[in-house]
């Protein structure tokens, strides 16, 4: 933030794919623009083509089409778990949000700061996917959001704040 300020700043890879993580990924742009973080890139799922009156059309993700309106890097999943093993991390910080994937352990590994994920739902309730459509479909009166550590550990999950 302030000139005075020696901290370095951060280096964030986000993952995501649907409208729920587009709009955290709006959240957390508001925090590089306001220089907490350096280097912002994004990882979305390879790209879908689809046949429209057989013709192919590329479908974009959300999060993908955020990323590019806004001029962010926008990588694909398939190439960054394939490099994350080779290479040292560029990043500091991983965020999840709605991603689709389990990262792997050697992924998870690779961000010094460590990885975190978002949930939409106060965990354990809903754990797994669809929570916001069953939080709609049980009529649920409170919601809200859970953010967790990620472990090398396929369960072990740190609970930071829901």
């Amino acid at each position: 933030g302030n000139k005075g300020d020696r901290r370095p700043m951060l280096r964030c890879l986000y993952f995501g794919t649907d409208h729920f993580s587009a709009r955290v990924l709006q959240g957390v742009l508001s925090s590089y623009k306001n220089n907490i973080v350096g280097k912002f890139d994004v990882v979305c799922p390879s790209q879908k083509v689809q046949s429209v009156r057989q013709v192919p059309v590329i479908k974009q993700c959300p999060v993908e089409l955020y990323a590019k309106a806004n001029n962010l890097n926008v990588f694909y999943y398939s190439d960054i778990r394939d490099k994350c093993i080779q290479a040292s991390c560029p990043y500091d910080l991983g965020v999840v949000v709605s991603f689709g994937y389990l990262l792997p352990s050697s992924l998870i590994r690779w961000f010094p700061k460590r990885c975190l994920n978002v949930h939409p739902s106060l965990l354990p309730r809903y754990r797994g996917a669809a929570p916001i459509y069953h939080t709609l479909i049980n009529g649920d009166a409170v919601s809200g959001c859970t953010v967790l550590e990620l472990s090398e550990k396929k369960y072990a999950l740190l609970l930071i704040w829901s």
